[in-house]
């Protein structure tokens, strides 16, 4: 049924993708394809400031789908509550607040990426923190279908 509470929850879904998606692709394909690419047809410093343009992009759409996650995941949980009279189980609670920490997680981890370790040219520690994002939203997207499906 095609309602309002379904669509929040398709933007919620579709911004968790293409963030989850980013975070993969920018750290993974992006940033090798743009060293290499740099490396070989730019000056050291050209390539370092391109490296850091696309950093930035990533890390402006990266916090607008972020908060997106967040506002539609508040309204998720309101309305999950509505349809209960607000009398939430012991275990959806726990969940949700496993889900919401993780989450955070991910973003501060993300914002230091992109902000502090890629502009660094720290690449080890960068792939390592994207890994790890990678791995967290794992574990968040689980919970998720926890809530949903028990």
């Amino acid at each position: 049924m095609f309602t309002f509470r379904a669509v929040v929850l398709w933007i919620h879904l579709a911004a968790i993708i293409v963030w989850v998606g980013g975070m993969i692709v920018v750290p993974f394909v992006a940033m090798p394809a743009v060293r290499r690419f740099a490396g070989e047809h730019l000056a050291p410093e050209r390539a370092a400031a391109l490296i850091e343009t696309l950093a930035r992009r990533f890390q402006r759409f990266s916090r607008e789908l972020f908060f997106t996650i967040l506002l539609t995941g508040i309204f998720n949980l309101i309305n999950a509550g509505w349809l209960t009279n607000f009398s939430y189980p012991t275990m959806y609670l726990q969940l949700v607040g496993a889900k919401f920490i993780l989450f955070l997680t991910m973003g501060v981890n993300q914002a230091w990426y992109s902000l502090k370790l890629v502009p660094q040219g720290k690449t080890r520690t960068a792939l390592w923190s994207a890994l790890a994002n990678a791995a967290l939203a794992a574990v968040v997207l689980y919970l998720g279908l926890k809530l949903r499906f028990g």
